[in-house]
């Protein structure tokens, strides 16, 4: 997977580099934990930029804690300036979500997989979850992806949720 200028959203995207099969790896999504609530409920204008600019990815496994890549001026950690999953954008209206996230419980990380097979320098594109703000329909498969969700369980295997 390579990071390049997104053909269809603005700024940067992750594109293929060759054909990929369904469940390939893309990337750890990382991040700071952080408290949802604290985010959610602070109204100030970093807080505000956080929750527009940046895809703060809910834990499946804690209640209430985010991963955040942000510094306090809402802007991203030179820490994690290289991390290819930063760069997963959510698709746009003739689109459909082509990755998800996984939780991976045997290295306690969020993870990005495929959810189907890809062309080479085809863009990667995930759903964002119920919570994000857009100002458009995203398409029914999304319903579904709510639904659908995956695990690496401590022994390394996936599992439907």
């Amino acid at each position: 997977f390579i990071v390049k200028d997104s053909k269809t959203c603005s700024g940067k995207g992750i594109f293929t580099k060759r054909k990929v099969s369904i469940f390939e790896f893309i990337g750890v999504y990382p991040g700071d934990e952080i408290d949802a609530e604290e985010l959610y409920n602070n109204d100030n204008n970093i807080n505000i930029r956080k929750k527009l600019v940046y895809m703060n990815t809910p834990y499946h496994q804690k209640e209430n804690i985010i991963l955040d890549p942000t510094n306090n001026q809402g802007n991203l950690k030179d820490i994690y300036q290289n991390h290819i999953a930063l760069y997963a954008n959510e698709p746009p209206i003739d689109h459909q979500p082509n990755s998800c996230f996984v939780y991976n419980y045997k290295n306690k990380s969020l993870e990005i997989y495929t959810i189907s097979s890809m062309e080479e320098n085809q863009e990667i594109f995930i759903y964002y979850g119920s919570d994000y703000y857009r100002d458009y329909l995203i398409g029914q498969i999304c319903d579904s992806l709510i639904k659908l969700s995956f695990i690496i369980n401590s022994n390394g295997s996936f599992k439907s949720t």
